[in-house]
């Protein structure tokens, strides 16, 4: 990485400390009223199973759904939230039946409160593990295997991008979580307690944030294939990470994106200081383009990975989402027979 993208890559993460917000408990607790997988009702056809981790055997939850038929279909691996759980309610779950898709939603050790958790070892096989369950137990067209994360679950998604076994055509990663000691000192700084001893339990660390092991565990630090692993996209509202709207500061997918497109050599792809200055401070100005109903206030396109920034706050676009998995796929026919949720 040259002098130029790093020192970007530092402003960035410095900037990040604007971050704030305490959304994310009151986004917990109401995804969690009762403490128990059952107060979400799933669609038909949609029922939990137990998947031996193939690291320790321990035996790891996850709704599933097959496809019917014999045509092979696509899959989509939905990856939940920091806080979040197998059970916790997925809005692409509906998307996937409409469509005729196979789909997983695995727990991966369930919420980041330990060491387990975090893009561990154990998280990364349970992952592929929940993968390799999907294309035994389905039929699945193995060109079309799909990737996507929120929040914390985009966190996993771009470890998952960097270690998987598996071929995947695609990944979005919706307010990804690139550097866990970046993240920790944003959300201590700004009184969001829980969060920041989240991170703390999940690196080891004491009262003070180990940096190693939190750079162990972050995305924006590990190795990355010879070659891009299939397109990755990331998505960030230009309002996350401001009080009020969300957790994760959009530095930490624009640093990712940086190190994507230096790793590959598509340096002139950078997002300099001069570009992310703007968009950090929400004075910058929209494009014309939309994702959805929202406006676009910059799009960056390599081939091999997109970066958005979109005018919302630390969220999804659902129903765009899966309308642009439909367009990777150029599956959209499939829809126009069945219906759309």
């Amino acid at each position: 990485m040259t002098t130029r993208i790093l020192l970007a890559v530092v402003l960035i993460a410095s900037c990040a400390y604007i971050a704030g917000a305490k959304t994310y408990p009151t986004l917990y607790n109401w995804l969690h009223p009762t403490n128990t997988p059952e107060y979400f009702n799933w669609p038909d056809g949609f029922t939990v199973w137990d998947i031996p981790s193939s690291i320790d055997g321990n035996l790891q939850k996850a709704y599933f759904y097959s496809a019917p038929g014999k045509t092979k279909r696509p899959l989509l691996i939905s990856l939940h939230f920091w806080a979040g759980i197998y059970a916790t309610p997925d809005p692409l779950a509906a998307y996937a039946k409409t469509y005729g898709w196979n789909y997983i939603h695995p727990d991966f050790r369930g919420p980041n409160i330990g060491t387990d958790n975090c893009l561990s070892d154990k998280v990364i096989a349970d992952l592929d593990d929940a993968i390799e369950f999907a294309l035994q137990n389905g039929s699945v067209d193995a060109q079309n295997i799909f990737v996507v994360g929120f929040s914390g679950g985009a966190y996993a998604t771009l470890g998952l991008y960097a270690k998987t076994r598996h071929s995947v055509k695609a990944w979005l990663a919706w307010a990804a979580i690139s550097d866990l000691e970046a993240w920790q000192r944003e959300t201590a700084a700004h009184g969001n307690i829980e969060l920041s001893d989240d991170v703390l339990r999940c690196t080891g660390s004491g009262s003070q944030i180990d940096t190693e092991a939190a750079k162990r565990r972050s995305p924006l630090f590990w190795a990355l294939p010879n070659v891009p692993r299939g397109r990755i996209e990331l998505y960030a509202g230009i309002k996350d990470g401001h009080k009020g709207t969300g957790t994760v500061a959009i530095s930490h997918s624009i640093a990712y994106f940086n190190y994507l497109t230096s790793r590959y050599n598509k340096f002139d792809a950078v997002v300099d200081v001069k570009e992310a200055m703007p968009l950090l401070t929400q004075g910058s100005v929209a494009t014309p383009l939309l994702i959805g109903d929202r406006k676009v206030f910059l799009r960056r396109d390599v081939g091999f990975a997109s970066l958005t920034v979109f005018n919302g706050g630390h969220e999804m676009l659902p129903s765009y989402c899966f309308e642009h998995l439909l367009e990777l796929k150029d599956d959209k026919d499939w829809g126009k027979q069945h219906g759309s949720p």
